[in-house]
């Protein structure tokens, strides 16, 4: 977003409306990144692999479970919160 004259982005509505259209945003980014890897490239490219593993108590369980395999499947709950400090500064 630019910045004009006219602009007031220290109206406390207003910052609540960026940090909104910020939040769905990044929100909608990330899941098509994740549907993207897991139906057309059918590749954990973002390695959440790492993250799930630790849900099996054997190794031999992840092997069975066919992790790569599986991704192709998946569904995905993204989760993103965003605060606007100021009108200068997300984070």
């Amino acid at each position: 977003m630019s910045a004009n004259k006219t602009s007031n982005y220290f109206d406390e509505n207003n910052l609540e409306l960026i940090e909104s259209y910020a939040t769905s945003y990044i929100k909608s980014e990330l899941e098509n990144y994740f549907y993207k890897t897991s139906k057309d490239y059918k590749s954990d490219i973002a390695l959440l692999g790492k993250h799930a593993v630790k849900y099996f108590n054997t190794w031999d369980e992840w092997i069975k479970y066919d992790w790569l395999n599986n991704y192709s499947n998946a569904f995905f709950d993204v989760n993103v919160e965003i605060d606007v400090i100021s009108s200068y500064l997300i984070s």
